[in-house]
């Protein structure tokens, strides 16, 4: 019998000290209303807004509306990174296009 492991359900919210890439690129000054503008909010962002990030398609985009809907909502960005089909490299490219408010 083989058993099945939904990825996204073993997931725990851990501290932004947990997430290496914080310390590395995160800045600490709150975006303003302009850079807001400029990029998607990942706790209000539909499908098609998600696909419009370099190296995300339909798949992980809804993957990513599924661990959103998991949580509640996002805190970190670098909480993407427990969704399947996102590593840093695919975190890096899409980090100065989004936001979490």
């Amino acid at each position: 019998m083989c058993v099945l492991i939904c990825y996204a359900c073993t997931f725990r919210r851990t501290e932004p000290d947990a997430y290496p890439l914080r310390g590395a690129y995160a800045t600490t000054a709150p975006l303003t209303d302009a850079e807001k503008a400029q990029r998607i909010n990942l706790n209000a962002a539909t499908l098609e807004d998600l696909t419009t990030l370099p190296g995300i398609g339909p798949k992980t985009a809804q993957a990513i509306l599924d661990m959103r809907a998991q949580l509640g909502s996002f805190r970190y960005i670098e909480e993407l990174l427990h969704v399947r089909g996102i590593g840093q490299k695919t975190l890096l490219a899409i980090y100065d296009l989004i936001y979490v408010d």
